[in-house]
């Protein structure tokens, strides 16, 4: 009889589970789940790896997104590719962090790189991104990667190896990877750096980790000489736009930026390119907002401009007029007196970078007392 059966007309899904990973306790990215790969805990922090409807399967740490099939690519691109592509000559780079393997595969797609060096604390993110996430981490048993499982602290402060580049894939400042934002950290990555060496790291979110952001651009700043922020859309991360941070003992990314090298390569990448390279480091003004009040300008040789608005500068840092003739220096230095815009060279403003000792150091033997 029709009548006397029992039937839900509405449930056609029954599976509906998602997962939320929440930013701040106040907001949060839900992504329809299908099915749950793995759920376990190393000796460092839990790993789950999800089948997901929009995104395939993700990898989880801690509760937040590492990676995603989807969307992987993007951030391991604009990771690698920036600095392999600002440095002349990568031959050996270091990977801290990054199990996963993505910034192992975007490195050795560069053949100037002769081995790159991962270190990972936790080895089972590594197995486990062996087996669910092959098209990943596939490359990490290449003979030009050497893999170790270790403290990325502590190998950096016992190894007496140097690097062209240092790319720090860390995850976010908790647990294991908490070190990975730490000034000390900083320091000993530029004392492993060969003299034109490049160091990059994630920045996290300027949208809901300001604070770390800031701070971070501002630690990188009293190390190296050159430090510039770049940032990319990564759909799966905190509010998409995503940092990083570029500090070089020598090479700008945008004015060393090989283009021949690029073009010669052929990069099989899905966001990098030449223009995102450029285009990366022009930054929003919310971003802006978040480090002094000077903005950095290259000038490389050419005169001041006729309508050049000197004034508008807060300081103006000469590179010594080791290649131009006395004479523009002297012209140069007048049109600053003019405006009443203040002037040092290179040196100097090097020194101020390092701090109050070293600059002390340097302008001692000129009987400069520049207090504390």
């Amino acid at each position: 009889m029709q009548g006397d059966i029992i039937r839900e007309e509405s449930m056609t899904d029954l599976w509906n589970v998602w997962f939320t990973e929440m930013h701040q306790n106040r907001v949060g990215l839900t992504i329809k789940v299908k099915k749950l790969l793995y759920s376990g805990e190393s000796p460092f922090q839990r790993i789950d790896i999800l089948d997901t409807y929009e995104f395939g399967k993700m990898l989880v740490l801690y509760g937040s997104i590492m990676i995603t099939e989807k969307d992987e690519f993007v951030y391991h691109e604009m990771l690698s590719h920036v600095p392999l592509l600002s440095h002349p000559n990568p031959k050996q780079v270091l990977v801290i962090g990054g199990g996963d393997g993505g910034t192992v595969r975007e490195t050795l797609k560069h053949p100037e790189v002769e081995r790159v060096t991962l270190v990972e604390i936790d080895e089972m993110v590594v197995r486990k991104c062996q087996e669910y996430f092959p098209e990943v981490a596939g490359q990490l048993n290449n003979p030009r990667a050497r893999l170790l499982f270790a403290d990325g602290e502590k190998f950096l402060s016992t190894t007496q190896e140097k690097f062209d580049i240092i790319l720090c894939d860390a995850s976010d400042p908790i647990g294991p990877a908490e070190v990975l934002f730490q000034k000390d950290f900083h320091q000993m990555a530029y004392d492993r750096l060969n003299d034109d060496g490049i160091f990059v790291t994630q920045s996290e979110s300027p949208f809901f980790h300001q604070r770390t952001f800031k701070k971070l651009y501002e630690n990188l700043s009293r190390i190296f000489p050159i430090v510039r922020v770049y940032w990319a859309y990564i759909p799966t991360y905190p509010s998409a736009i995503w940092s990083f941070t570029f500090c070089s003992k020598k090479y700008d990314p945008l004015a060393d930026f090989d283009q021949e090298r690029y073009k010669k390569l052929q990069l099989d990448t899905n966001y990098y390119n030449d223009e995102i390279h450029h285009a990366s480091f022009v930054l929003p003004n919310f971003i802006k907002k978040h480090w002094p009040d000077v903005v950095v300008e290259h000038n490389f040789g050419r005169e001041f401009q006729e309508n050049q608005q000197l004034q508008s500068y807060k300081l103006v840092v000469h590179c010594g007029g080791c290649m131009i003739a006395a004479q523009k220096l002297l012209a140069r230095i007048r049109d600053l007196d003019s405006v009443g815009v203040p002037y040092t060279n290179y040196g100097v403003f090097l020194s101020w970078m390092q701090g109050p000792q070293a600059l002390r150091q340097v302008l001692r033997p000129w009987g400069i007392d520049c207090g504390d």
